[in-house]
């Protein structure tokens, strides 16, 4: 059953702030993840694939790690429209997932 589907003890309404759920509801042995934790996670690893690209740009001048950072800079606009429209923040999420690609191809060359 989808999660919203069941009735969980206590309750658990959407937008409770949980990152976990009980999974036995749902016939899972074991804690369920939140798309609230997926994205804190996502979150953490841009910050990591951002950090290692900035170190190998500045230690080797390489262009397109260089040119990836300013492209991750351009997602980002401050002040931005914040609250709960996420679509104006970044209307393109493909672009974002690319450049993740993107970064993970380039560290991994730099690295060698």
């Amino acid at each position: 059953l989808p999660l919203d589907k069941v009735s969980f003890p206590g309750g658990y309404p959407n937008g409770d702030g949980y990152l976990l759920y009980p999974g036995r509801p749902i016939g899972v042995d074991g804690p369920v993840t939140t798309i609230r934790l997926e994205v804190a996670r996502d979150g953490v690893e841009d910050f990591d694939y951002l950090t290692l690209l900035k170190t190998f740009a500045d230690r080797t001048g390489d262009k397109e790690a260089l040119s990836l950072l300013s492209d991750f800079a351009a997602l980002l606009e401050i002040p931005n429209a914040g609250g709960r429209y996420s679509s104006k923040i970044l209307p393109d999420p493909s672009r974002l997932a690319a450049l993740r690609l993107q970064a993970g191809a380039a560290l991994d060359r730099l690295s060698r």
